[in-house]
C-alpha cells in the first residue's frame, strides 16, 4: 500500500498532463502490478497513455438510457384502483375462480365456499404453484393447506415417505 502511495506521488510529479487523484491512484496500482521495482518515467508515461486510451474509449461508447417497459393503460388503471382500494382498507385481490382452482381447493377442503376461496386467494395460488414445482422436481416435501379457526389458510410443509 505504501508503495502505491509512493508511485502515485511520482506519477503526479512527472506527468505534464493534468491527472486527477482517482486516476493517479489507478495508475499507481497498475504500475505496482506491472513493475517489479520503481518504474522509470518512460514506463509511467506509457502506462498513463494506455490508461488514457482506455478512458477515452470507454467514454466514447454510447450507453443508451434504459427504457421503461411499456405499460398498458388498462393495467395502469387497475393498479391505481388497487391502490385506492388498499388505502380505503378494502380487500384488493381480483380473483377469477376457475374449475381447476376450485378442484385443487376441494382436494383439501371439500366444503369450501367461493367467498372463502377469494379470502385466501394468495395462499391457494402459492400452494398450487409450489405443488406443481414439487411434483416436477420429484421432491420429498409437499406443501399443504391448513385452515385455522378464523377461516384463514396457512401453508405447511410436510415430508413424504
Amino acid at each position: 500500500m505504501n508503495q502505491s502511495k509512493a508511485y502515485a506521488e511520482i506519477v503526479r510529479k512527472s506527468l505534464p498532463v493534468a491527472l486527477s487523484e482517482e486516476h493517479g491512484k489507478k495508475l499507481a496500482e497498475r504500475l505496482s502490478k506491472r513493475c517489479k521495482f520503481a518504474p522509470s518515467i518512460a514506463e509511467i508515461m506509457e502506462e498513463w497513455k494506455q490508461m488514457r486510451r482506455e478512458i477515452y474509449r470507454e467514454a466514447s461508447v454510447y450507453h443508451p438510457e434504459p427504457r421503461l417497459p411499456y405499460v398498458k393503460r388498462q393495467t395502469l388503471q387497475q393498479a391505481q384502483a388497487v391502490k385506492i382500494s388498499w388505502h380505503e382498507g378494502k380487500r384488493v385481490i381480483n380473483c377469477h375462480i376457475t374449475a381447476e382452482v376450485r378442484e385443487f381447493v376441494h382436494t383439501f377442503f371439500p366444503e369450501m365456499s367461493d367467498d372463502t376461496i377469494r379470502k385466501n386467494w394468495l395462499e391457494i395460488m402459492n400452494c398450487q404453484k409450489d405443488r406443481v414445482r414439487e411434483l416436477a422436481q420429484n421432491s420429498r416435501w409437499r406443501t399443504y393447506m391448513k385452515l385455522n379457526t378464523e377461516g384463514n389458510i396457512e401453508l405447511v410443509m410436510r415430508k413424504i415417505a
